[in-house]
């Protein structure tokens, strides 16, 4: 295992693509790309991503794994960390990821993309987004809200059995024909939801 730390502000892409490996953004440090900040778009798995700086990408702010593979990863943006991205904010396949968000996620497109089963994502800071704030598409899937998830269009867009969504904090869409509390659910005959409100929510 190698930590790799990003200590002066970059435009080079961050490279994540060695499975076991540890990478770090300092804080005050930006990395800023036309493409995506941090890449790690392939089949190793088990890396961890510490961002205590920023993250402003073209594409995506952090792209891990791929379609049934390269998952297990973790992710924790720090009360210092931010993403600004102009598609998604964290786009993660191959599932099993641990998201733990303090600071502040901004996208155009999902803030947060998760695909395959079992990731978990905990929300304490703000995750804001101009279309989804949260898509995730898989089984088992687990989000904690003790923040702010906003969405233009869903503040939550799942599908897949045994999802679980506990709010605590403020779960919103901005947009007026949002359904639900901006939470669209999507599912097969036989699957399970269960939502669990106790903060605020509103469309």
């Amino acid at each position: 295992m190698a930590i790799n730390v990003t200590s002066a502000n970059t435009t080079t892409q961050i490279t994540a693509n060695t499975t076991g490996d540890v990478y770090i953004v300092l804080p005050d440090v930006f990395v800023t790309t036309t493409g995506d900040a941090v890449n790690g778009a392939n089949t190793t798995f088990n890396k961890s991503i510490l961002i205590h700086g920023g993250l402003v990408a073209e594409i995506d702010g952090i792209e891990l794994g791929s379609t049934n593979s390269g998952g297990s990863n973790s992710v924790h943006v720090t009360p210092t960390g931010s993403i600004f991205a102009e598609q998604n904010g964290v786009d993660s396949e191959g599932g099993s990821l641990h998201f733990l968000n303090e600071g502040s996620i901004f996208a155009r497109s999902d803030a947060v993309f998760l695909f395959d089963n079992s990731n978990e994502f905990i929300n304490y800071g703000s995750v804001i987004s101009l279309v989804d704030a949260v898509d995730a598409t898989g089984d088992f899937t687990k989000i904690t809200n003790y923040g702010l998830i906003q969405g233009a269009d869903e503040a939550l867009e799942v599908s897949g059995n045994g999802i679980v969504i506990t709010n605590y904090g403020t779960i919103k869409s901005t947009d007026s024909s949002a359904t639900n509390e901006g939470i669209e659910v999507s599912s097969n005959p036989g699957d399970s939801t269960r939502i669990i409100h106790k903060g605020c929510r509103a469309a």
